[in-house]
This record gives C-alpha cells, sequence and structure tokens, in this order.
C-alpha cells in the first residue's frame, strides 16, 4: 500500500513539474475598429474626410477631399500637434484643444484670420456632453437618458430651440457621432474622432425640433463582416442626407 501512494504522489509532482515547464499559449492579439474616412454624399460629389493615425495610435493629420467619378482632389488639410494635455491643429482654421481629467475636451479655441472663439465643455459623471459654452455664453444642453442624446438645445436669434431623439434597440457598438449638439464648436468630421464625450450608446431613429411639424428618420447600413456602420441615410421632408464611412482594423495595446 505504501509503494502505492509513494508512486502516485511521484506522479503527482511530476505533473506539477512538466505544467509549470509548459510554454504559456500566445494570446490572441484584440482588434477594434476606427474611422479611416468619413463622407457626405452630396448627388453631385462627396466631401470627404481621410484620417491618418500615428504610431500611439492619436490621429496626426486629417484631408478633406472633393470627390467626384472616384476622382478625389485635395480641398483642405490639418496637422495635429500633441503635447498632453494639449493639442494643436493647424490648417484652413486652427484649433487648440486642452484635455481635462476625464480624458475629454475641456476647451477647445477655434481661430482663423483675426478671429477667435473659445468653447468650454461640461461633462456628466459618465463622460457624456451635457453643455457647450462659447466666449462664457452658454450655447446649449445636453439630455442625456440610458446612455443616448435624449435631446440638446441651441441659442437661435435670443430664443431657445430644443431638438428631440428616440433610439432604437441597435447598439452603436464602434461609436458614431451622428448625433451630437450642433453648437459644440466642433464639426461632424472632429467629433468623429471622440474628443467630446461618448457617443449614444444606441443607433438613432428619428429626430425632429419641438417647434417643427417634420422630423428626421434614419437608417443604417453595416459591413456584414465586422457589423461597422457603413451608410446612414437621414431622410427629412422627402431629401436623403447620406453620410458614408470606412474603417480600419487596429490592434488594442
Amino acid at each position: 500500500m505504501k509503494k502505492i501512494f509513494s508512486i502516485m504522489a511521484m506522479m503527482i509532482a511530476l505533473s506539477v513539474i512538466v505544467s509549470s515547464c509548459k510554454k504559456d499559449e500566445p494570446e490572441e492579439p484584440e482588434y477594434k475598429f476606427r474611422v479611416a474616412t468619413y463622407s457626405e454624399d452630396w448627388g453631385t460629389g462627396v466631401d470627404q474626410w481621410v484620417y491618418t493615425y500615428g504610431a500611439t495610435g492619436k490621429v496626426t493629420k486629417i484631408i478633406r477631399n472633393w470627390v467626384e467619378n472616384n476622382n478625389p482632389v485635395l480641398d483642405k488639410q490639418w496637422d495635429f500637434a500633441w503635447a498632453y494635455p494639449n493639442l494643436t491643429i493647424t490648417g484652413n482654421n486652427n484649433y487648440q484643444i486642452t484635455f481635462g481629467s476625464n480624458g475629454y475636451a475641456a476647451t477647445m479655441t477655434e481661430s482663423g484670420d483675426g478671429w477667435a472663439e473659445t468653447y468650454t465643455y461640461t461633462y456628466d459623471s459618465n463622460g457624456y456632453l451635457v453643455s457647450v459654452s462659447r466666449d462664457g455664453e452658454l450655447r446649449s444642453e445636453i439630455v442625456i437618458e440610458n446612455g443616448n442624446i435624449k435631446s440638446w438645445s441651441r441659442l437661435s436669434d435670443g430664443v431657445w430651440q430644443v431638438k428631440n431623439h428616440t433610439y432604437s434597440t441597435i447598439e452603436n457598438v464602434h461609436g458614431i457621432y451622428n448625433i451630437y449638439s450642433e453648437r459644440a464648436g466642433a464639426g461632424r468630421w472632429l467629433m468623429e474622432m471622440g474628443y467630446f464625450g461618448k457617443p449614444c450608446k444606441n443607433l438613432c431613429e428619428t429626430n425632429q425640433w419641438a417647434h417643427s411639424d417634420i422630423g428626421s428618420t434614419m437608417q443604417y447600413d453595416f459591413d456584414t463582416v465586422n457589423n461597422t456602420v457603413t451608410k446612414v441615410i437621414k431622410t427629412y421632408d422627402g431629401y436623403d442626407e447620406i453620410s458614408l464611412y470606412t474603417w480600419e482594423s487596429y490592434e488594442v495595446q
């Protein structure tokens, strides 16, 4: 009986030694997707923004092309210089962005030939943008509900106007920014970088100004392989506004 127990003990010990000497299996790399191009299709041609990323994953350059018959012609270019928490963007207009402790833009100054405007941003505890001021004056307030922009407001000719939104159950997996406060100071091409708070959790179905009888509906096309949004069709009063995306994968470090 003692022999049996001795043999079993030796086998267990040998098993532990072999297991400890075994090489770890290499982990499969994790990949995510980021915007490669964002475009607005006007029917007669396309405004196309092309994003270039550096080794650290940060944007280093954005160009805007005017595309007709698949022939892109350079229209504008912005170069990005990072000295975190500051970002300097130089181009047609210049932008100076300072990021806060939450990782999102706290202030942004846009400047051109002889003019400058400074925007200040406030976020909730979950990282959603909830208010925007320009040169100290409140310009927009955003109401968040269940991770989505329920409404956002703008000051127009001294009157506050409110745009309301409804959402589908489809999750905004890769985080597009087709819904945002259009008084935030940043255009859609810059919003898509995620500098100004979290994107909506779900994809928007409808939106409408509270003072208007006509609203918009939205439809989405997806890449069947990676489930990224490739097209957004926003229909308003019989007119289609079309946004297009292409994506590139990158390895998460």
